[in-house]
């Protein structure tokens, strides 16, 4: 009877430990068949112009991971998040000089917020993964115009070794990251990094890269601001810096959920500037979904030419089950380069299937 009663407790004990503390397995399988076709100055070009293809992201990149939390008392919690991207037509990692490339993270949060340190998303991301009726998925109109001709652009778009300078991945190394507790549906995050490329040897200072994202949500309203700057140093005494910024917001009128965005970009060593707007609009129709979006990218260089950047896009969305569903996408996309002497045209048309676990 008492080995019973002490293995009973034994037993209590492990289940009371195994709620305080949870580990999940989680990720998105996407798989579809596309058509992509390229024109340069009405001239379908080899480079791009790839026609039908097996494509691994569809609406969202392929990925697995795992995440955690536990319960450390008095309101305390620790969490973490471990994610890899994949390409299920092939098998291959997304990226295969990183274990966990899309996120590694890990924090203490309570009543007083959240702070993580690891590789996360940069601010700007956040801002537009909010405020995309497309979701900032593959085929969005706001990913293709802002990708064309925003700090990619202007900045350094370097990422070697351990360094945080990136203004392309949208992905952070080395952050440093507070958010808030949500107050009344206001929230805010702020974020540090430093590039761990300071080398006193030959004088080249540390660069660093720091970032807001202030966020309001309540009702069918909602607003967001992002403002982030990336210092990026290439030898001793040489640095540039990339700023950006974005007002974004929604707003749900039930028969559709509006939205619309307006950023800006600088780089210290130039005087060549960029904006973009975009427009978008997620409309139920029944079971299935229809996101629609445009958006619009200008780059003007200290010669005062402008490169255009422009795209439209949608995708129909159609859930088999609440973890997997259908869809078909289109995008348009054109583009004139500094010299607006070359227009390049590009037309996507996929249908595929996502599956998430």
């Amino acid at each position: 009877m008492k080995k019973t009663l002490v293995a009973l407790a034994a037993l209590a004990v492990v289940g009371v430990a195994s709620a305080q503390s949870t580990v999940t397995l989680y990720g998105k399988i996407d798989a579809g068949v596309r058509n992509n076709t390229r024109e340069v100055n009405g001239v379908k070009s080899a480079a791009g112009n790839v026609g039908l293809e097996q494509n691994t992201a569809g609406l969202s990149g392929s990925r697995w991971g795992l995440k955690g939390t536990e319960d450390l008392g008095g309101g305390m919690r620790a969490f973490f998040q471990l994610e890899q991207g994949f390409n299920v037509d092939t098998g291959n990692l997304a990226n295969a000089a990183r274990q966990f490339h899309r996120q590694a993270y890990v924090g203490l949060g309570g009543s007083w917020g959240a702070v993580s340190f690891g590789r996360q998303y940069g601010m700007i991301d956040n801002l537009m993964g909010y405020y995309d009726a497309q979701g900032y998925s593959t085929p969005s109109a706001m990913g293709y115009a802002y990708n064309g001709g925003d700090g990619c652009a202007l900045g350094v778009a370097t990422d070697g070794g351990s360094n945080v300078v990136n203004t392309c991945a949208g992905r952070i190394n080395n952050a440093i990251m507070y958010e808030t507790p949500n107050m009344s549906g206001l929230k805010a995050w702020v974020m540090f990094a430093p590039s761990e490329d300071k080398n006193p040897v030959t004088g080249q200072g540390a660069g660093n890269y720091w970032g807001t994202f202030i966020n309001y949500g309540a009702g069918p309203l909602g607003v967001g601001f992002a403002y982030e700057a990336t210092k990026a140093t290439a030898a001793a005494g040489a640095s540039i810096s990339t700023k950006m910024w974005g007002v974004n917001g929604s707003y749900d009128l039930g028969v559709a959920k509006l939205y619309g965005g307006y950023e800006r970009g600088t780089v210290s060593n130039s005087s060549a500037k960029d904006s973009g707007w975009s427009l978008g609009a997620a409309i139920p129709l029944g079971a299935m979904s229809l996101a629609l979006g445009y958006a619009k990218e200008t780059q003007t260089t200290a010669a005062g030419v402008k490169s255009k950047v422009t795209g439209f896009a949608g995708q129909l969305v159609y859930p088999l089950s609440k973890r997997t569903n259908v869809y078909a996408d289109f995008l348009q996309g054109k583009s004139t380069d500094n010299t607006l002497v070359t227009v390049t045209k590009n037309n996507v048309f996929g249908v595929g299937v996502r599956h998430d676990f």
